[in-house]
């Protein structure tokens, strides 16, 4: 058995199969033509940074890569690596949007300038050219909005996933604010979300992954009002000597 090592542009329109690379040229495609400036640089960092408290979570329990694992086969077995397959990984699904709840990238988003005075049915007023955010961080914090919303549960998603026939991640709600909410919530969030799915899926099925003995999740470090993963955390990746293709 292998040893524990440490570690811490499309020019056509694309066909809609469901094979997964006609499905990212596709959303990258319909990306580039957007009618607004979209950095995929921005979008890269922000997908690597999620995908970095993914990974602290799965680490912290053996359990969840096995399940994870035991999931992943059974679909593949029906639906092949394809777009279906991913919408119908329901675990993998809930891990990643249950991870991004309770790892906001920061404690602000949705970031606003009033163009005018705007009067709240409160009474509140905003004067023209007040800035204005919303706290995602104390929302998706909050017991009212969630059970034990201070605990990550990778499961807490699953059976809403399992109803809607598409990934959960790319669901915005007034209480789940990862990608913004509304009709100016991040239109990169489907290519986003299929590349954590991919990535997710991949590192699950081919690499045992856990902390040394004793260790555990260390805490987010904030930067003002910046959320980040721990730079300092160390975690132990080993190959699987039998583990299904993902090439």
């Amino acid at each position: 058995m292998p040893d524990w090592d440490a570690s811490c542009t499309a020019t056509t329109a694309p066909s809609t199969q469901s094979c997964l690379g006609s499905q990212l040229c596709r959303y990258s495609y319909y990306l580039q033509r957007a009618p607004y400036h979209l950095d995929f640089d921005y979008i890269l960092m922000r997908a690597l940074q999620a995908f970095t408290h993914v990974l602290l979570h799965l680490a912290d329990n053996p359990l969840y890569i096995q399940k994870l694992r035991s999931e992943i086969e059974t679909v593949i077995q029906t639906y092949g690596w394809s777009f279906d397959a991913l919408t119908h990984m329901h675990k993998l699904d809930s891990f990643l949007t249950e991870s991004q709840r309770i790892n906001t990238m920061g404690a602000l988003i949705m970031d606003r300038r009033a163009r005018k005075s705007f009067v709240f049915s409160d009474g509140t007023v905003l004067p023209a050219g007040t800035a204005v955010s919303i706290g995602a961080h104390i929302v998706q914090a909050d017991n009212r909005h969630y059970e034990n919303a201070g605990e990550f549960e990778p499961w807490r998603f699953e059976r809403e996933a399992s109803g809607l026939g598409t990934v959960r991640l790319t669901k915005t709600t007034p209480t789940c604010l990862g990608f913004g909410h509304g009709r100016l919530a991040c239109p990169g969030r489907f290519f986003a979300a299929m590349e954590l799915h991919l990535m997710l899926a991949h590192l699950v099925m081919q690499f045992d992954v856990k902390y040394a003995d004793g260790e555990h999740r260390p805490p987010n470090v904030w930067f003002v009002s910046a959320c980040v993963p721990n730079p300092k955390a160390k975690i132990l990746f080993r190959k699987r000597s039998s583990s299904l293709d993902t090439d």
